[in-house]
This record gives structure tokens, C-alpha cells and sequence, in this order.
């Protein structure tokens, strides 16, 4: 963990999309280089079902992102060191 005195704020930016049928609000966080720290998506309309599912699962609902895509992109961006 970083002590406070190298600790650097992360940067909120929001930002709404309408990449399918119901609106997205997708709120990033990056420190003060742009490396990403975190994501929150929003996807008005869809409860608590798995947005982007197959139509014919259980508690999924394909009007929404892809949302297992969304979370391999964002982990994908970070290496291991090995």
C-alpha cells in the first residue's frame, strides 16, 4: 500500500453513452498520468441482470454492453510482471 506522502488522487471523468438500446453512463478514474485505476458502468433500465447475456439465459439482458467484454478490456490493460 502506498504511504500518503506518495499517494496521488485519483481523476473522476464521466461520461454517457448510447451504444445500445438503453443509456450508459460510464464513470472512469485515472491518476494524474492516465493510467486507469477504475471503472463504474451504469446501465439505465436493466435492474440486476447480466447486461449483454445471451437472450434466451437467466437474468441477463442482451439490450445492454457486452459486460464480460467490458471486464476483459479493462483487466486487459494491465501486464503481470512475471
Amino acid at each position: 500500500m502506498a504511504s500518503p506522502a506518495t499517494f496521488s488522487p485519483l481523476r473522476r471523468f464521466t461520461s454517457t453513452v448510447q451504444r445500445t438500446v438503453t443509456p450508459i453512463r460510464v464513470t472512469s478514474y485515472r491518476d494524474p498520468e492516465g493510467v486507469p485505476g477504475a471503472e463504474q458502468w451504469l446501465v439505465h433500465g436493466l435492474g440486476h441482470a447480466w447486461s449483454g447475456g445471451h437472450p434466451g439465459g437467466t437474468h441477463t439482458d442482451f439490450r445492454g454492453p457486452h459486460a464480460t467484454r467490458e471486464i476483459v478490456r479493462f483487466f486487459g490493460q494491465f501486464a503481470l510482471d512475471r
